[in-house]
């Protein structure tokens, strides 16, 4: 396969075992790192980046069973009727759903990193927008650059 678009499932499951959970993994500790980092300057806790990750983890895979169900497919307990269907589409499916976990956690510690921007973000927006009306007023008002300039100048030079 070329690194053309993915067309279906095959093509699907060859681009993540050519990247890898690994890849995803270590995107997951870089970002958990310098998301730790960041808090640690604001005087947080760690927890205020893994728990987002850890919520949206728990609310994804814990509320709907997929995390269970893989503990007791690792524990190798007795299984009932149903439940030996079940590890066949789970194995089947094993590097998709992993991948599936791994990035969940990855978007919850990177939307906890940007919600520690959050404030920084709306100060910058703030002057910008604050910027942008002094330029429109000044469009409005029908008078430029130069003519603002002049009237500082001759205010400047007869005062």
């Amino acid at each position: 396969m070329t690194s053309g678009p993915i067309r279906n499932d095959e093509d699907l499951r060859r681009a993540f075992r050519r990247l890898g959970i690994e890849h995803l993994r270590e995107l997951l500790a870089h970002d958990l790192e310098h998301g730790v980092a960041l808090v640690a300057r604001q005087g947080a806790g760690a927890g205020a980046i893994t728990g987002p990750g850890n919520a949206l983890y728990s609310r994804v895979f814990e509320v709907t069973g997929i995390h269970d169900m893989g503990a007791q497919f690792a524990n190798g307990a007795a299984l009932s009727i149903p439940d030996t269907v079940m590890p066949r589409s789970y194995v089947s499916h094993r590097e998709s759903i992993e991948a599936a976990m791994v990035g969940t956690q990855l978007l919850g510690v990177r939307a906890a990193i940007l919600a520690r921007f959050a404030s920084l973000l709306m100060l910058l927006y703030a002057v910008g927008a604050a910027d942008g009306f002094t330029q429109r007023m000044i469009r409005r008002a029908c008078i430029g650059y130069a003519i603002i300039d002049s009237i500082i100048f001759w205010r400047w030079r007869h005062a």
